[in-house]
């Protein structure tokens, strides 16, 4: 930096003392990319205490192509356990096989309630809406651009994808 200044290669730094740089730095850029909205809600959300009562689902690009050709996951959380399931997808559209597929499964030997997912048409379909209704789940949608509403799987979506991005970064993927 020292050397930077004398020879004037970085413009508006001449007023800079070296007693500047020994402060705490903080950069603008950084702590915006940090910044979340806060939660619109007062009260705490009744959360499900049993579990498979209420089972969560969204889908996230992984962003970059796989070598399997995906270009996505699907993440899906039941509230109560908090247990996951990930499925990467090709497309959006095999979501639906993989919540009839998952909610067979779990139906063998507990019951779902609520299944709750944003309003994608990769969720909000003809096909999924029948089968839901079909065994007796409801489905819940959550409002527009409203990630608060469907968090767990939202935040859990936030957490594995630092992990990808790390792993793409070790691996000098974009």
């Amino acid at each position: 930096m020292k050397l930077m200044i004398k020879k004037k290669m970085i413009l508006g730094v001449d007023s800079l003392t070296m007693e500047d740089f020994k402060k705490p730095f903080r950069c603008i850029a950084c702590q915006r990319a940090k910044q979340k909205r806060m939660s619109f809600r007062r009260k705490r959300a009744k959360r499900q205490k049993v579990c498979y009562a209420r089972m969560m689902s969204d889908i996230s690009p992984v962003g970059v192509l796989t070598p399997g050709g995906n270009l996505y996951f699907q993440l899906t959380q039941d509230e109560a356990s908090r247990f996951k399931w990930c499925y990467l997808l090709k497309e959006k559209s095999d979501a639906n096989q993989n919540i009839i597929d998952l909610v067979l499964q779990i139906e063998k030997e507990h019951a779902i309630k609520i299944f709750s997912c944003d309003r994608g048409g990769e969720f909000v379909n003809t096909e999924l809406k029948v089968f839901l209704k079909r065994h007796g789940i409801r489905l819940l949608t959550t409002n527009s651009y409203t990630p608060e509403e469907n968090c767990l799987v939202e935040k859990m979506n936030g957490c594995l994808m630092n992990k990808v991005r790390a792993i793409n970064e070790a691996a000098g993927l974009p």
